[in-house]
C-alpha cells in the first residue's frame, strides 16, 4: 500500500520494502464541533458575572499569524450582545511580529473589519511609551506590559490553545506575554527555548513555559475575562472555554491534547512529517514538524520533514545567524545570545542524536546551512536508517525497521 503525502500543490506517493513496518498518524476530527448554543451556555456565567452590566472596554485578539477563529467568536458575541462589537476598543497582541497587514486585519475580524477598524490598534514591542512597568522577572530584569491592559476596567481576551513547539502550548497567558510585553522580555523568554526541555505539550519542567507563568504572576488579572478555543485539523472549533485566564487555559490544554497528541507504543526508528499549507511555505515553519515528531524517534534514528518551502527560507535573520554558528558549542561564534537563535540551536542539538532531513524545493546548500540534510529520495533515506551510528542493535526483530508517518505534522504531536 502506498503512503500518500501532500507536497506543495502536488502529492507524493511512497512505498517501502517489506522489512519496514509503517504506522500512520493523523490529527483527529471533532465528532461534534462547537456551535452557537454550546458557546452561549459556556459564556452564560461570564455574561451574568464580570460582564453583566457593561460590555468590555477592551478586547484583545491574536494577530493574523495564528489560526484563532476570532471572527467566529465575534459573530457569536454579537448575537448575545451587539455592544460587545460596537462599544470596545480592540488591541491586536502582535508580540514581536510586524504590524498587521490589511489582509491580516481582514482575516482576524472578518466581516466586522469595516465596523471596528477605527477602534483597532496593535501592540508594538519596541514602543515603551505605550507600556507600564509591572515588575522584574527571575533574571532581575524589568518587565513591561501594554498600558491598555491595566488602564481598562473590563478586558476580554479572545485566544486559542494548541501545542506549541517550545512554549508547550499557545494561548492563555501568551496573549499578554509575549503578546503585549516589551521586546527585551520577549527575547529573554525566547532564549529559554535553546533548551530542549522546552518542547511541545510540556508545561512543567519547560523553562520557557515556567517563565511565562512567572510573568503572569506580576499582573493582576482579576479584571480580565477570556474566551479560549481549541480546534480540530479541519479548523472546526472543538472546544470553547470562558472565564478567568488561568482556568480557561488549563481546561483548553486538556482539550487540545485530545485532538493533537498520539502516544506511540515505543520509539520508532524513523519518522516522516508531512507539512500542510500554509505551514509548508517556508523553511522557518518547517521546523514545527521536526519538533512535533522527533520525541517519538529513538537515538540514532531519523526524521524527514516533507515541506515544499515554495516561498524559500522565510526568515533571513536566523539564516544569516547560521553564517557564524559554532556547531560544536552550539552557540553563535561571538558567544552572545541572539533573538531567534533557538531556531538553530535546537536543530543542531537534535542532529546529534538523529539524522535530520528535509524533502523540499530548496537548494541542498540552503538546507545544509541550517543543519538539515537535503533528501531527494525519501524511500532510500529511510532504508538507510540503521546503517552506521550503531545500526544493527537498534533494528527490530528480523531486521525490521519501524517507521511513523505523521500527517499534518505541524499540528500533530507524536510521543513515545
Amino acid at each position: 500500500m502506498g503512503i500518500d503525502l501532500a507536497y506543495g500543490t502536488t502529492r507524493v506517493t511512497l512505498s517501502f520494502a517489506d522489512n519496514i513496518e509503517v504506522d500512520e498518524f493523523s490529527p483527529l476530527l471533532s465528532d461534534k464541533p462547537i456551535e452557537f448554543d454550546d458557546f452561549r451556555d459556556e459564556f452564560a456565567p461570564v455574561y451574568s458575572g464580570p460582564l453583566a452590566n457593561d460590555p468590555p472596554s477592551l478586547v484583545i485578539v491574536n494577530d493574523g499569524h495564528r489560526s484563532t477563529p476570532t471572527a467566529a467568536i465575534l459573530d457569536w458575541l454579537e448575537r448575545l450582545d451587539r455592544r460587545i462589537i460596537t462599544s470596545p476598543k480592540f488591541l491586536v497582541a502582535a508580540g514581536s511580529h510586524e504590524p498587521p497587514s490589511t489582509e491580516h486585519y481582514q482575516k482576524i475580524f472578518g466581516h466586522f473589519w469595516e465596523t471596528v477598524k477605527d477602534r483597532v490598534s496593535y501592540h508594538d514591542a519596541n514602543n515603551r511609551q505605550a507600556m507600564t512597568l509591572v515588575g522584574r522577572d527571575e533574571f532581575d530584569a524589568e518587565v513591561y506590559l501594554n498600558k491598555a491592559v491595566t488602564d481598562n476596567e473590563r478586558v476580554l481576551i479572545i485566544g486559542s490553545v494548541e501545542p506549541h513547539y517550545f512554549a508547550g502550548f499557545t494561548g492563555g497567558r501568551k496573549a499578554l506575554f509575549p503578546g503585549l510585553t516589551d521586546f527585551e522580555t520577549i527575547a529573554r523568554n525566547h532564549n529559554l527555548a535553546n533548551s530542549l526541555e522546552a518542547r511541545p505539550m510540556r508545561l512543567t519542567g519547560n523553562p520557557m513555559a515556567e517563565h511565562l507563568e512567572s510573568l503572569l504572576n506580576l499582573v493582576d488579572t482579576s479584571h480580565i475575562t477570556t474566551i479560549q478555543t481549541t480546534s480540530d485539523s479541519h479548523g472546526n472549533i472543538s472546544g470553547v472555554f470562558c472565564g478567568s485566564l488561568r482556568d480557561t487555559f488549563k481546561r483548553a490544554v486538556v482539550a487540545s491534547g485530545e485532538f493533537c497528541l498520539h502516544q506511540a507504543r515505543g520509539k520508532y526508528d524513523a519518522a516522516i512529517g508531512e507539512m500542510l499549507p500554509p505551514l509548508d511555505k517556508n523553511l522557518y515553519h518547517a521546523q514545527k514538524a521536526l519538533e512535533n515528531i522527533q520525541m517519538g524517534v529513538r537515538d540514532g534514528g531519523a526524521v524527514v520533514v516533507v515541506s515544499a518551502c515554495s516561498d524559500g527560507i522565510g526568515s533571513d535573520f536566523f539564516y544569516r545567524l547560521a553564517d557564524n554558528w559554532d556547531r560544536q558549542n552550539n552557540c553563535a561564534s561571538d558567544g552572545k545570545q541572539h533573538f531567534g537563535s533557538h531556531k538553530l540551536s535546537r536543530v543542531n542539538a537534535m542532529s546529534r542524536r538523529l539524522k535530520v532531513g528535509i524533502y523540499s524545493e530548496l537548494e541542498p546548500d540552503v538546507t545544509r546551512h541550517v543543519f538539515y540534510e537535503p533528501v531527494d529520495d525519501i524511500e532510500s533515506f529511510i532504508s538507510r536508517v540503521g546503517e552506521g551510528r550503531g545500526s544493527k542493535e537498534h533494528k527490530t526483530d528480523a531486521g525490521r525497521l519501524r517507521l511513523a508517518v505523521v500527517h499534518d505534522a505541524g499540528n500533530t504531536v507524536l510521543k513515545a
